[in-house]
């Protein structure tokens, strides 16, 4: 009995793969291989990519605030250099311009010299330029 089983299952071992059976098993394989691909794809990897792709814009956002927020702060502190500067003049001429009074009283100043004005501009201007280059 052994020996017919084991003919019985060569026999089948051989229909299995039949040139007709072999066909539709590479046929069943390749499609089974390209849904798992497309499920892989729109399950996993899109999603994936996605996600990291809306992280990076919202940290490339982030970095640009930080740096227009420096860039504002290059800004204030050019003013208030100069702003000292101001008040120095002042304090050795009471009466060099016409606000002198109320800058040494205050000890603020709301306005500049046009060059010196000008200058914390360019350097507000130039620092943004930076970064809208660099994080664009």
């Amino acid at each position: 009995m052994d020996t017919a089983g084991n003919k019985t299952n060569n026999q089948d071992f051989r229909n299995f793969f039949s040139p007709d059976n072999l066909l539709k098993i590479v046929i069943a394989l390749s499609i089974f291989i390209l849904s798992f691909a497309v499920f892989y794809r729109y399950v996993f990897y899109l999603p994936h990519k996605e996600a990291l792709q809306k992280q990076e814009e919202e940290n490339r956002k982030k970095a640009l605030e930080e740096c227009l927020s420096d860039a504002e702060e290059v800004y204030l502190k050019c003013w208030k250099g100069y702003c000292e500067d101001y008040k120095k003049s002042c304090a050795k001429n009471p009466y060099l311009f016409e606000d002198c009074p109320e800058v040494l009283k205050t000890g603020k100043c709301k306005f500049l010299l046009k060059e010196w004005a000008e200058d914390c501009e360019n350097r507000l201007e130039n620092a943004k330029d930076e970064c809208f280059k660099k994080f664009k």
